[in-house]
């Protein structure tokens, strides 16, 4: 990848395009994540529900709670998933 088409992907992505690993630590952004998540109800029809996930930087696959953007991976705690 060209660096000037890398410094503008990286502008508005935080994986790498490739592999679809985290490009740096992100617990920040992760912890940013869970407080919004915490002030967020769901409508009561999704109660419950669970999700397949696999995580993007640890490899990891989860069942977790249902949610129409993020999903936190069980084992490293990070939101870099992907529904399966």
């Amino acid at each position: 990848m060209h660096s000037h088409c890398f410094a503008a992907y990286t502008r508005y992505a935080y994986t790498c395009p490739l592999c679809f690993k985290s490009l740096g630590n992100l617990e920040m952004y992760w912890r940013m994540i869970d407080r919004l998540l915490e002030a967020e109800q769901l409508p009561a029809e999704y109660a419950g529900r669970r999700q397949s996930i696999l995580c993007n930087d640890c490899g990891a696959r989860s069942e977790v709670a249902f949610h129409f953007v993020y999903h936190r991976c069980a084992s490293c705690k990070g939101y870099n998933t992907r529904i399966v």
